[in-house]
């Protein structure tokens, strides 16, 4: 009986160049995370041991926790590397003409590394949605709590929540409190209208506070202020403790205590659906950035492959210098753009997905058009 394989069938050519792409790998895997880490975190890290005395057992446990992190910024140079290396040690023992004069094309040979770059590419976004945001959590909280900070003991300002009908997308609620601490909202005013705008009632308390067994918010020593259909104020009634039903998004937004760099995908789309209610246009912009660049920059993956193939291959010894010069001109290059672009994202001079990935698809029409070039 024939067996069933579903996994993919490389041909010989394709494994030995995948087997040629490993050692450069990770030898460029390991030197490219040292430099990351070092400017990342391990100057920093120092200052805090010599003029804040934070241990050094603790700061080599936040070096350890923030590893996953720096692996995963060094996965698309370490592809630009290997790349570059082996198409250039290919090109310089001549096996490039020899593919070539055997009438096998640049596209077929760079073809392995290529898929070799998609697979990396997923690696890193398991990477840095499953590892690395519950470790940059803890190694937050690890230096938080060796300088002597708590997350739930800073206080939050100016919470403003919004809620809407769905059916005319009317304003429903505008929920607002001027402090958020210790699980507790203070100086709260909340604001109820009826489906066709109108204003409906004024609630204003000292403080208000999310009750989980009740499934309601419960204001303390307050007022509410009917408001008549003519728009003047009508009964006034003072309370000591009133529940509302209110969902508990509000306490949500207050409680949320992530960086963006502490969150997964799904927690990242979450908090979207939150702060889309506030109305807060750049936050919701930088979220929204941050979303896009969790899929744009481990495709950077494949664009550093294809850029780093392009540059490899050449049959003239003297070019594999100029290659390796080019290669931090690229990468320099790559986050200059990026950060550029980003930028103007953020600020909404572009849209989102130009701001984010406008890099990866310069750099996929300049790495195809050398290719191109080298393949005429």
């Amino acid at each position: 009986m024939k067996k069933l394989n579903i996994l993919p069938q490389f041909s010989i050519l394709e494994r030995y160049i995948i087997k040629e792409l490993i050692p450069p790998s990770i030898l460029g895997l390991a030197a490219s995370t040292v430099v990351v880490e070092l400017i990342g975190i391990s100057f920093e890290q120092a200052k805090f041991v010599a003029n804040r005395g934070l241990p050094f057992s603790t700061s080599l446990y936040i070096h350890l926790l923030k590893f996953p992190a720096f692996i995963a910024v060094s996965l698309p140079i370490t592809m630009l590397l290997a790349s570059i290396f082996v198409y250039g040690k290919l090109s310089i023992k001549s096996e490039i003409l020899a593919f070539q004069s055997h009438g096998i094309s640049l596209y077929r040979l760079i073809f392995p590394a290529l898929i070799t770059s998609l697979i990396v590419a997923f690696i890193m976004l398991f990477v840095n949605e499953i590892i690395v945001p519950p470790a940059n959590y803890q190694a937050a909280i690890t230096l938080e709590e060796s300088m002597d900070v708590h997350r739930d003991n800073l206080v939050n300002k100016n919470i403003v929540y919004r809620d809407f009908y769905h059916n005319n997308h009317q304003l429903k609620i505008l929920f607002y409190a001027e402090s958020f601490t210790a699980q507790k909202m203070q100086d709260v005013t909340l604001l109820i209208y009826n489906q066709y705008g109108d204003l409906k009632e004024i609630i204003k308390s000292y403080s208000a506070e999310w009750n989980n067994y009740l499934n309601k918010w419960i204001f303390d020593r307050g007022e509410k202020n009917l408001i008549n259909r003519d728009g003047s104020y009508g009964e006034l009634i003072k309370f000591e403790r009133l529940s509302v039903n209110l969902d508990r998004k509000p306490l949500d937004l207050a409680n949320h205590n992530f960086d963006n760099r502490e969150m997964g995908i799904f927690a990242a789309y979450k908090r979207l659906s939150i702060l889309q209610t506030t109305g807060d246009e750049q936050s919701i912009r930088k979220l929204r950035v941050n979303i896009q660049e969790r899929y744009a920059v481990p495709f950077s993956c494949f664009v550093f492959t294809l850029f780093g193939s392009a540059l490899g291959i050449n049959p003239q010894p003297k070019a594999r210098s100029n290659a390796l010069g080019i290669t931090i001109m690229i990468i320099f290059g790559y986050y200059m753009i990026r950060v550029i672009s980003t930028g103007l994202g953020t600020a909404g001079v572009i849209s989102i997905f130009w701001g984010v990935w406008l890099p990866n698809i310069l750099g996929i029409g300049i790495g195809s058009f050398l290719l191109i070039k080298k393949s005429c």
